[in-house]
Protein backbone atom coordinates (compact mmCIF):
# COMPACT_ATOMS: atom_id res chain seq x y z
CA UNK A 1 0.00 0.00 0.00
CA UNK A 2 2.87 2.43 0.76
CA UNK A 3 4.37 4.17 -2.22
CA UNK A 4 6.35 7.30 -2.97
CA UNK A 5 4.95 7.71 -6.48
CA UNK A 6 1.44 9.02 -5.97
CA UNK A 7 -0.18 12.49 -5.93
CA UNK A 8 -0.47 13.96 -2.44
CA UNK A 9 -2.72 16.84 -3.47
CA UNK A 10 -4.95 17.78 -6.37
CA UNK A 11 -2.12 19.92 -7.77
CA UNK A 12 -0.02 16.79 -8.21
CA UNK A 13 -2.74 14.82 -9.98
CA UNK A 14 -1.78 14.57 -13.67
CA UNK A 15 -2.51 12.75 -16.90
CA UNK A 16 0.38 10.32 -16.45
CA UNK A 17 -0.80 9.07 -13.06
CA UNK A 18 -4.43 8.74 -14.17
CA UNK A 19 -3.24 6.88 -17.29
CA UNK A 20 -1.36 4.39 -15.10
CA UNK A 21 -4.41 3.89 -12.87
CA UNK A 22 -6.92 3.41 -15.70
CA UNK A 23 -4.47 1.55 -17.96
CA UNK A 24 -5.60 3.93 -20.69
CA UNK A 25 -3.92 7.07 -21.97
CA UNK A 26 -5.60 10.11 -20.42
CA UNK A 27 -5.34 13.25 -22.51
CA UNK A 28 -6.91 15.69 -20.06
CA UNK A 29 -9.37 16.24 -17.21
CA UNK A 30 -10.95 18.89 -14.99
CA UNK A 31 -11.23 18.90 -11.19
CA UNK A 32 -13.48 20.64 -8.71
CA UNK A 33 -13.28 20.84 -4.92
CA UNK A 34 -16.30 19.13 -3.38
CA UNK A 35 -15.56 18.70 0.31
CA UNK A 36 -13.02 19.68 2.91
CA UNK A 37 -12.47 21.16 6.34
CA UNK A 38 -12.82 17.89 8.22
CA UNK A 39 -10.00 15.32 8.04
CA UNK A 40 -9.63 14.96 4.28
CA UNK A 41 -10.07 16.94 1.07
CA UNK A 42 -12.15 15.51 -1.78
CA UNK A 43 -12.40 16.51 -5.42
CA UNK A 44 -14.52 15.44 -8.35
CA UNK A 45 -12.29 14.63 -11.32
CA UNK A 46 -14.51 15.01 -14.36
CA UNK A 47 -14.54 15.44 -18.12
CA UNK A 48 -11.73 12.89 -18.33
CA UNK A 49 -10.58 12.69 -21.95
CA UNK A 50 -8.70 9.79 -23.47
CA UNK A 51 -6.52 9.34 -26.50
CA UNK A 52 -8.32 8.38 -29.70
CA UNK A 53 -9.85 4.92 -29.53
CA UNK A 54 -9.32 4.58 -25.76
CA UNK A 55 -12.11 4.47 -23.19
CA UNK A 56 -12.31 4.61 -19.42
CA UNK A 57 -14.19 6.30 -16.57
CA UNK A 58 -15.26 9.85 -17.47
CA UNK A 59 -15.33 10.93 -13.82
CA UNK A 60 -14.01 9.83 -10.44
CA UNK A 61 -13.58 11.14 -6.89
CA UNK A 62 -10.09 11.81 -5.55
CA UNK A 63 -9.56 12.01 -1.80
CA UNK A 64 -6.41 13.35 -0.14
CA UNK A 65 -5.14 14.12 3.35
CA UNK A 66 -6.28 17.52 4.60
CA UNK A 67 -4.15 20.38 3.32
CA UNK A 68 -4.39 22.17 6.70
CA UNK A 69 -1.44 21.06 8.84
CA UNK A 70 -3.32 21.04 12.18
CA UNK A 71 -6.23 19.03 10.78
CA UNK A 72 -3.89 16.56 9.16
CA UNK A 73 -1.91 16.25 12.40
CA UNK A 74 -5.11 15.43 14.31
CA UNK A 75 -5.92 12.70 11.78
CA UNK A 76 -2.42 11.26 12.05
CA UNK A 77 -2.59 11.28 15.85
CA UNK A 78 -5.74 9.13 15.70
CA UNK A 79 -4.33 7.11 12.77
CA UNK A 80 -7.57 7.97 10.99
CA UNK A 81 -6.13 7.75 7.51
CA UNK A 82 -4.90 4.20 8.01
CA UNK A 83 -8.31 3.18 9.31
CA UNK A 84 -10.08 4.54 6.25
CA UNK A 85 -7.55 2.93 3.95
CA UNK A 86 -7.99 -0.37 5.80
CA UNK A 87 -11.74 -0.19 5.36
CA UNK A 88 -11.52 0.03 1.58
CA UNK A 89 -8.68 -2.45 1.41
CA UNK A 90 -9.96 -5.14 3.78
CA UNK A 91 -13.61 -4.63 4.70
CA UNK A 92 -15.58 -2.90 1.97
CA UNK A 93 -16.30 -6.13 0.10
CA UNK A 94 -17.65 -7.77 3.26
CA UNK A 95 -20.32 -5.25 4.26
CA UNK A 96 -23.85 -5.58 2.83
CA UNK A 97 -23.81 -2.00 1.55
CA UNK A 98 -22.34 -1.15 -1.82
CA UNK A 99 -19.09 0.76 -1.45
CA UNK A 100 -17.61 2.73 -4.35
CA UNK A 101 -15.21 0.91 -6.63
CA UNK A 102 -11.60 1.77 -5.82
CA UNK A 103 -9.35 2.59 -8.77
CA UNK A 104 -6.25 3.44 -6.74
CA UNK A 105 -5.24 3.49 -3.08
CA UNK A 106 -1.78 4.58 -1.94
CA UNK A 107 -0.17 6.05 1.18
CA UNK A 108 3.25 7.18 2.33
CA UNK A 109 3.42 4.76 5.25
CA UNK A 110 1.91 1.36 6.00
CA UNK A 111 1.65 1.92 9.76
CA UNK A 112 0.84 5.62 10.28
CA UNK A 113 0.27 7.43 6.99
CA UNK A 114 0.20 11.21 6.82
CA UNK A 115 -0.44 11.50 3.08
CA UNK A 116 -2.58 9.29 0.89
CA UNK A 117 -4.75 9.22 -2.19
CA UNK A 118 -7.92 7.25 -2.83
CA UNK A 119 -9.28 7.44 -6.35
CA UNK A 120 -12.77 6.00 -6.32
CA UNK A 121 -15.89 5.60 -8.40
CA UNK A 122 -18.07 8.66 -8.86
CA UNK A 123 -21.37 7.47 -7.37
CA UNK A 124 -23.26 10.44 -8.79
CA UNK A 125 -22.85 8.85 -12.22
CA UNK A 126 -25.58 6.34 -11.40
CA UNK A 127 -26.99 7.07 -7.91
CA UNK A 128 -28.63 9.92 -6.02
CA UNK A 129 -26.20 11.51 -3.61
CA UNK A 130 -27.74 14.18 -1.40
CA UNK A 131 -26.01 17.44 -0.50
CA UNK A 132 -26.33 18.39 3.17
CA UNK A 133 -26.60 22.09 2.38
CA UNK A 134 -28.29 22.37 -1.01
CA UNK A 135 -30.25 19.11 -1.16
CA UNK A 136 -30.68 17.52 2.29
CA UNK A 137 -32.26 14.07 2.64
CA UNK A 138 -36.02 13.65 2.75
CA UNK A 139 -37.86 11.63 5.37
CA UNK A 140 -38.16 8.51 3.14
CA UNK A 141 -34.43 8.68 2.40
CA UNK A 142 -33.66 9.16 6.10
CA UNK A 143 -35.67 6.02 6.94
CA UNK A 144 -34.12 4.08 4.07
CA UNK A 145 -30.61 4.83 5.34
CA UNK A 146 -31.56 3.77 8.89
CA UNK A 147 -32.90 0.41 7.68
CA UNK A 148 -29.84 -0.20 5.52
CA UNK A 149 -27.63 0.55 8.51
CA UNK A 150 -29.59 -2.01 10.53
CA UNK A 151 -28.70 -4.61 7.91
CA UNK A 152 -25.01 -3.74 8.12
CA UNK A 153 -24.94 -3.58 11.92
CA UNK A 154 -26.85 -6.86 12.30
CA UNK A 155 -24.27 -8.67 10.20
CA UNK A 156 -21.30 -7.54 12.29
CA UNK A 157 -22.94 -7.16 15.70
CA UNK A 158 -20.32 -8.11 18.34
CA UNK A 159 -18.28 -9.87 15.65
CA UNK A 160 -14.51 -10.15 15.55
CA UNK A 161 -14.41 -7.69 12.65
CA UNK A 162 -15.07 -4.87 15.14
CA UNK A 163 -11.63 -5.52 16.60
CA UNK A 164 -10.00 -4.69 13.28
CA UNK A 165 -8.23 -1.37 13.03
CA UNK A 166 -10.57 0.41 10.59
CA UNK A 167 -12.88 2.52 12.74
CA UNK A 168 -12.29 6.26 13.12
CA UNK A 169 -11.65 5.91 16.86
CA UNK A 170 -12.88 2.52 18.05
CA UNK A 171 -15.80 0.14 18.22
CA UNK A 172 -18.83 1.60 19.92
CA UNK A 173 -22.64 1.72 20.04
CA UNK A 174 -24.60 2.96 16.99
CA UNK A 175 -26.39 5.81 18.78
CA UNK A 176 -23.71 8.48 18.19
CA UNK A 177 -23.43 7.37 14.57
CA UNK A 178 -27.02 8.51 13.99
CA UNK A 179 -26.16 11.79 15.69
CA UNK A 180 -23.29 12.29 13.27
CA UNK A 181 -25.45 11.35 10.29
CA UNK A 182 -28.26 13.78 11.16
CA UNK A 183 -26.59 16.69 12.95
CA UNK A 184 -25.78 18.59 9.74
CA UNK A 185 -28.30 16.96 7.42
CA UNK A 186 -31.70 16.85 9.10
CA UNK A 187 -33.48 20.16 9.71
CA UNK A 188 -35.25 20.33 13.10
CA UNK A 189 -38.72 19.60 11.66
CA UNK A 190 -37.36 16.41 10.04
CA UNK A 191 -34.97 15.48 12.84
CA UNK A 192 -37.85 15.53 15.33
CA UNK A 193 -38.98 12.27 13.75
CA UNK A 194 -35.79 10.71 15.16
CA UNK A 195 -37.50 8.71 17.92
CA UNK A 196 -39.68 6.91 15.40
CA UNK A 197 -36.84 6.36 12.93
CA UNK A 198 -34.59 4.99 15.67
CA UNK A 199 -37.41 2.68 16.78
CA UNK A 200 -37.75 1.45 13.20
CA UNK A 201 -33.99 0.88 13.02
CA UNK A 202 -33.92 -1.00 16.32
CA UNK A 203 -36.83 -3.24 15.36
CA UNK A 204 -35.09 -4.20 12.11
CA UNK A 205 -31.76 -4.73 13.87
CA UNK A 206 -33.27 -7.16 16.41
CA UNK A 207 -35.29 -8.89 13.70
CA UNK A 208 -32.12 -9.59 11.72
CA UNK A 209 -29.94 -10.40 14.74
CA UNK A 210 -31.88 -11.30 17.92
CA UNK A 211 -28.72 -11.11 20.05
CA UNK A 212 -28.79 -7.34 19.53
CA UNK A 213 -31.89 -7.18 21.74
CA UNK A 214 -29.55 -6.83 24.72
CA UNK A 215 -28.91 -3.34 23.40
CA UNK A 216 -32.36 -1.92 24.11
CA UNK A 217 -34.09 0.91 22.32
CA UNK A 218 -33.74 3.01 25.47
CA UNK A 219 -29.96 2.43 25.44
CA UNK A 220 -29.85 3.37 21.76
CA UNK A 221 -31.77 6.57 22.35
CA UNK A 222 -29.63 7.61 25.33
CA UNK A 223 -26.45 6.99 23.32
CA UNK A 224 -27.94 9.08 20.52
CA UNK A 225 -28.62 11.93 22.95
CA UNK A 226 -25.09 11.73 24.36
CA UNK A 227 -23.81 11.77 20.80
CA UNK A 228 -24.95 15.37 20.39
CA UNK A 229 -22.76 16.45 23.30
CA UNK A 230 -19.86 14.39 21.96
CA UNK A 231 -20.01 15.82 18.44
CA UNK A 232 -20.75 19.37 19.66
CA UNK A 233 -17.55 19.28 21.72
CA UNK A 234 -15.62 17.69 18.86
CA UNK A 235 -16.74 20.31 16.33
CA UNK A 236 -15.91 23.20 18.64
CA UNK A 237 -12.49 21.71 19.38
CA UNK A 238 -11.60 20.83 15.81
CA UNK A 239 -13.17 23.96 14.41
CA UNK A 240 -10.19 26.11 15.42
CA UNK A 241 -8.10 24.44 12.72
CA UNK A 242 -10.95 24.69 10.22
CA UNK A 243 -11.61 28.43 10.54
CA UNK A 244 -8.86 29.55 8.10
CA UNK A 245 -10.50 27.74 5.18
CA UNK A 246 -13.85 29.44 5.86
CA UNK A 247 -12.55 32.69 4.38
CA UNK A 248 -11.47 31.01 1.15
CA UNK A 249 -13.82 30.37 -1.79
CA UNK A 250 -13.45 26.62 -1.44
CA UNK A 251 -14.48 26.86 2.23
CA UNK A 252 -17.79 28.67 1.66
CA UNK A 253 -19.88 25.52 1.63
CA UNK A 254 -18.12 24.11 4.70
CA UNK A 255 -18.75 27.38 6.56
CA UNK A 256 -22.47 27.11 5.78
CA UNK A 257 -22.50 23.44 6.76
CA UNK A 258 -20.87 24.05 10.14
CA UNK A 259 -23.08 27.03 10.91
CA UNK A 260 -26.16 25.03 9.98
CA UNK A 261 -25.06 21.96 11.93
CA UNK A 262 -24.12 23.71 15.16
CA UNK A 263 -27.46 25.56 15.18
CA UNK A 264 -29.45 22.39 14.54
CA UNK A 265 -27.44 20.46 17.13
CA UNK A 266 -28.20 23.09 19.76
CA UNK A 267 -31.93 22.72 19.02
CA UNK A 268 -31.67 18.93 19.26
CA UNK A 269 -29.82 19.10 22.58
CA UNK A 270 -32.62 21.28 23.95
CA UNK A 271 -35.38 19.06 22.54
CA UNK A 272 -33.84 15.96 24.10
CA UNK A 273 -32.50 17.56 27.30
CA UNK A 274 -29.05 16.12 26.65
CA UNK A 275 -27.48 18.00 29.55
CA UNK A 276 -30.18 16.63 31.83
CA UNK A 277 -29.19 13.12 30.77
CA UNK A 278 -25.58 13.80 31.78
CA UNK A 279 -26.70 15.19 35.13
CA UNK A 280 -28.80 12.08 35.81
CA UNK A 281 -25.84 9.85 34.96
CA UNK A 282 -23.59 11.78 37.32
CA UNK A 283 -26.18 11.70 40.11
CA UNK A 284 -26.61 7.95 39.62
CA UNK A 285 -22.90 7.39 40.20
CA UNK A 286 -22.73 9.46 43.38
Amino acid sequence: MSSSAFPRSIDQLDNAWLSSVFAARVAGFKSEFIEGGVLSDAYIVHDIRYASGVTGPVSAVAKFANAVDDRRAFAVTNNSYLKELNFYRDLADQVPLRAPKIYALSADNDDRPEFFVILMEDLTAHSRVFDQVEDPPTEPFMRKIALELATMHAQSWESDVLRADWQLIGAGPPGPEFTQAWQHSAAPELRRKDRDVLRQYHDRLVELNPTAAAYTYEMLFDDYRLGYLLWWAALLTLGVATLPIFDKPEGARMKRLWGQGLTWMNIAMTDHDCLGLVESIIEGRQ
